[in-house]
């Protein structure tokens, strides 16, 4: 039973580097509020965000100028998000 169960996961986890290449990174959860644009200004969270292959990102941030910064830089990208 033990060495069946070893079988099964070792195919999944061989399989599953190819599925997840061809899948695009979404990141449901990302939050940019005013204490990160000073150290990560917009412009260079985008490109850490296209560097890590992320295609979509839904961002939040406390007073929302956080998140209409990063969109204003990369509209194709950023998805707003309201938090409660």
């Amino acid at each position: 039973m033990k060495a069946r169960l070893a079988a099964v996961c070792l195919v999944l986890f061989a399989a599953a580097p190819a599925a997840a290449d061809e899948l695009p990174i979404f990141d449901a959860h990302l939050h940019y509020s005013h204490d990160a644009w000073a150290v990560v200004p917009p412009r260079e969270a985008v490109a850490i965000l296209r560097k890590a292959g992320i295609k979509r990102a839904m961002v939040s941030s406390s007073n929302n100028d956080g998140t209409r910064l990063l969109q204003e830089v990369a509209p194709e990208l950023i998805v707003p998000s309201l938090r409660p």
